[in-house]
């Protein structure tokens, strides 16, 4: 496997592999691959072999798609999502001449089972644009369904992406069902919100804590950490605090 920064991982239930697809070349390689997917059978013991599965020179990529980086990358037992993002001149054969970066937005979805790929351009709810860029996102089982929770990020027009430009408040939280991809908005309350942040790390945990009758609670927990406020370099603020 070529050697990739920021690309989404996806963990396939159905044959414990990891699906990895999206972000951009290493400045340590000197060719940028073909647009394609990769999946790694775990073999139990903490390692696994990658394999390309196709190099996707054909059709899906005249449907649009492309090889986003910064978007957010979560699955479900059957399906990897790619939300947002953007191209640079590292993230595709085709973008080389690119001079800065290009919001790419919408929702990429994969059947792991089929090998298909959706592209999904309408998702409301989101930002005024439709772009967004470093965001996270959790899949939590509520519902029939399921739901994909899309916390903080940046946002942008359609025409140019800026690091730290416009980053979306903590409280604006963004959910989505992952089958009928119906997208809602909700508002994040409580006594302090984290303030703006791209670039952190997220993880749901289902509580295991019992109501008064002894039955589960059913809630989900999810932790942010870390990310950058701001735009990167000298002046950039890093923070070191769980959520």
């Amino acid at each position: 496997m070529p050697l990739w920064n920021f690309q989404s991982l996806w963990h396939d239930l159905t044959d414990n592999s990891v699906w990895a697809f999206g972000g951009e070349i290493s400045l340590l390689n000197s060719l940028n691959p073909d647009l394609g997917i990769w999946n790694m059978k775990l073999n139990g013991g903490g390692g696994g072999t990658w394999t390309q599965k196709s190099s996707f020179r054909g059709a899906p990529w005249n449907q649009n798609i492309t090889r986003p980086l910064g978007g957010a990358g979560q699955s479900t037992s059957s399906t990897g999502f790619l939300l947002g993002g953007y191209s640079s001149a590292r993230s595709s054969p085709f973008t080389g001449d690119l001079a800065g970066f290009v919001p790419t937005p919408g929702l990429l979805t994969y059947s792991f089972a089929h090998g298909t790929w959706t592209n999904v351009t309408s998702t409301p709810n989101l930002s005024p644009s439709g772009a967004i860029e470093w965001p996270g996102m959790e899949f939590v089982p509520f519902g029939p369904n399921g739901l994909m929770v899309v916390i903080g990020g940046e946002t942008s027009d359609l025409t140019a992406y800026t690091p730290g430009a416009q980053e979306r408040s903590m409280t604006e939280i963004t959910v989505f069902d992952p089958v009928t991809l119906q997208f809602y908005k909700q508002t994040a309350t409580g006594d302090k919100i984290p303030s703006q942040r791209n670039r952190f790390c997220t993880a749901a945990v289902g509580n295991t804590s019992k109501d008064e009758d002894g039955s589960p609670s059913g809630s989900y927990e999810i932790y942010v950490y870390g990310g950058y406020g701001g735009n990167l370099g000298a002046g950039a603020e890093q923070y070191d605090e769980i959520w």
